[in-house]
């Protein structure tokens, strides 16, 4: 994928667009593309002293043909502010580890603004500082979800989530700590992404109910209540003692599994931790799939400002 025009007889990697001004730097232009182009759109986004181009690039590729398990692999997942993630394997996805230097940073920038509201060029090079400063967690944010989605889908054959209305959980929100902890979850991406990437993969997904997952014990079915701060589960009749996202993961697990959300006796929970319980294959998959690939262009000419 290479974009080049002619200035003075010399090939330069620039590109020319029809309705823009002057040539554009391209980056990313060695981004291998393993498919057939088939489209192409064009978006702007205006970072306050330049505009920033994007190329969304649409190609198709054969599908593999999806590997056949005689017992196939099942994870419980469960989704959260404190982990983004918790699987029923006993592992957590937690935040970006600059996220809490770059809300520091986003913080300073928004009263430098604020200072520099009397003077236009000062004010513009401070909102382009803080565009480019948003835009820049935004991306970590989506480099994060998509990374753990890839993992969760790549390893497992059958995903049980639970089945969410991030809105509600919005308006129940008790703090601005906990708001702002359910927008750097992204926990509605998380989910989308999950059951995308298991739909192109061949994949299965189920939903589940959530309702009282965390408050009971995945080892005895035992109700054990606790508050958002008790991230600890430890159950007085069983002893178990585990982190309370992976206690709810194991429970997710149990009733998208089962139906019920605790397992028979027969089917103990550290087995079922492990997911290899069923002799299903799910081959289901079409003839093609379509993938999108973004590529970033950087226009050279600076926004004027009356």
């Amino acid at each position: 994928m290479e974009y080049a025009v002619n200035v003075n007889g010399k090939r330069v990697r620039k590109l020319r667009l029809g309705k823009v001004k002057g040539l554009i730097r391209c980056y990313n232009q060695d981004t291998p593309l393993p498919g057939e182009p088939k489209t192409c759109i064009i978006s702007r986004k205006d970072m306050g002293t330049h505009m920033e181009y994007y190329a969304c690039i649409s190609y198709e590729f054969p599908a593999e043909e999806p590997k056949e398990h005689s017992e196939p692999k099942a994870v419980g997942v469960d989704m959260g502010i404190r982990h983004i993630a918790a699987t029923s394997y006993c592992k957590t996805y937690d935040h970006s580890n600059d996220m809490r230097n770059d809300l520091k940073k986003l913080k300073k920038l928004s009263q430098r603004l604020s200072k520099d509201c009397c003077d236009p060029v000062k004010e513009r090079k401070a909102r382009s500082r803080l565009r480019h400063h948003h835009e820049k967690m935004v991306n970590k944010r989506k480099e994060n979800i998509e990374r753990i989605s890839k993992e969760i889908v790549d390893n497992n054959d059958i995903i049980v989530m639970e089945k969410l209305n991030v809105k509600k959980l919005w308006n129940r929100s008790l703090s601005k700590s906990m708001t702002r902890g359910f927008v750097n979850s992204s926990l509605g991406l998380l989910r989308n992404r999950i059951q995308s990437k298991a739909e192109c993969a061949g994949k299965r997904v189920i939903e589940v109910n959530p309702r009282g997952t965390s408050q009971m014990c995945s080892q005895c079915g035992a109700e054990v209540k606790k508050k958002l701060d008790v991230r600890i589960h430890m159950c007085p009749c069983c002893g178990l003692t585990v982190d309370r996202d992976v206690n709810a993961a194991i429970n997710i697990l149990h009733r998208g599994w089962t139906g019920h959300p605790v397992p028979a006796k027969d089917e103990s929970p550290t087995a079922m931790i492990g997911g290899e319980a069923r002799t299903e294959t799910f081959t289901d998959r079409s003839a093609g799939s379509l993938r999108c690939v973004k590529v970033r262009l950087i226009s050279e000419q600076s926004i004027t400002h009356a």
